[in-house]
């Protein structure tokens, strides 16, 4: 301000200036400004003192105001996520206080758009810069981080069943374990659940992807992605279980020796056959029956242990076939 208070004929040199915050401070001198001066309000009058060094005289009348002008007003809502099966994305300035310009550059600094929007493809840091349009040209910028999400792709080869039907089943603890490690699921952050489709229930999402101690039965695979991108990736599987006993009472509860998790679905050529102790064939299943009622010509079989021989032939010919053989008990409480 000292130059245009004392114009291009005078010497800076030749006067010391000071700055009040009122008429009377500048009249005695009394209370000048420091500088740098950090304003209280956004608009105020500043007094300056122009003293002569060598004469003494004094100019009091000079004064100038000091306005702060509001940087643009808006918001943006960041980190935002991009679902790539779902393109492009909006992402947009918003509660605007006031009408503005606008530039949205990518991270490499183009320029993409001019509008309160841009509509973009793929991840990374988008950064908008408002600037008013009331003639002060005050600019304001705000960055969008934006991360690249995914529903999971889930295969069959990604899973392995453990199960009586295969060579590392487990007796004692039938799982199901999705490989997330050599199978790349996608680029999603995902959440397992499996519903257990013969009984109708489902599980809680847990971010392990291996479920332990199931029974034998039909099972889907849920993967949800954390970041909300839809839809969830699903896949059905069998479980194979042979049960140790049945009891064919008719209370509604293991009245039937069945296949737990077996049916034409998976299996569309199946030989299921029982015989007594003494190897004598007393049943042949077909795989989408109701299972032995413990029957032979229509007679009750005493409580006793009976043998099966099974061979199951599955419909994904890169899996192998099952064969197996083992006893179960027949008892009637």
């Amino acid at each position: 301000q000292i130059p245009g208070l004392l114009g291009t004929t005078q010497d800076p040199d030749d006067f010391n200036v000071t700055f009040h915050h009122t008429q009377a401070d500048v009249a005695t001198g009394n209370l000048p400004i420091s500088s740098p001066y950090t304003n209280s309000n956004t608009t105020e009058t500043i007094f300056a003192r122009i003293q002569h060094k060598a004469t003494f005289c004094v100019n009091d009348d000079a004064t100038f105001d000091l306005i702060v002008n509001p940087l643009p007003d808006f918001t943006v809502t960041s980190p935002q996520i991009l679902c790539l099966n779902d393109t492009p994305l909006t992402i947009a300035v918003e509660n605007p206080s006031a009408i503005y310009t606008y530039e949205w550059r990518n991270a490499a600094g183009n320029l993409i758009s001019t509008n309160e929007d841009t509509a973009i493809t793929t991840g990374g840091n988008y950064t908008v810069t408002a600037t008013t349009t009331n003639g002060t040209n005050c600019t304001r910028a705000e960055t969008i981080v934006v991360t690249e999400s995914n529903p999971a792709v889930l295969n069959a080869s990604f899973v392995t069943i453990v199960d009586e039907g295969n060579n590392i089943g487990s007796e004692n603890n039938l799982s199901i374990l999705i490989d997330t490690v050599n199978n790349n699921l996608g680029l999603g952050d995902y959440q397992f659940a499996l519903r257990n489709d013969d009984e109708n229930t489902t599980t809680l999402f847990q971010d392990a992807p291996i479920f332990e101690d199931l029974e034998g039965g039909i099972y889907t695979i849920i993967v949800k992605d954390k970041n909300g991108c839809a839809p969830d990736a699903t896949l059905q599987v069998s479980v194979i279980q042979f049960p140790k006993f049945f009891t064919p009472n008719g209370d509604g509860k293991n009245d039937t020796w069945i296949i737990k998790g077996a049916n034409k679905t998976f299996y569309p050529n199946a030989s299921i056959n029982i015989f007594n102790r003494f190897g004598k064939l007393v049943a042949q299943l077909p795989i989408d029956g109701q299972g032995w009622n413990g029957t032979y010509n229509g007679k009750k079989l005493s409580s006793d242990d009976y043998w099966f021989h099974i061979t199951l032939i599955p419909a994904d010919t890169s899996k192998p076939t099952v064969h197996k053989k083992g006893n179960f008990s027949l008892l009637r409480r």
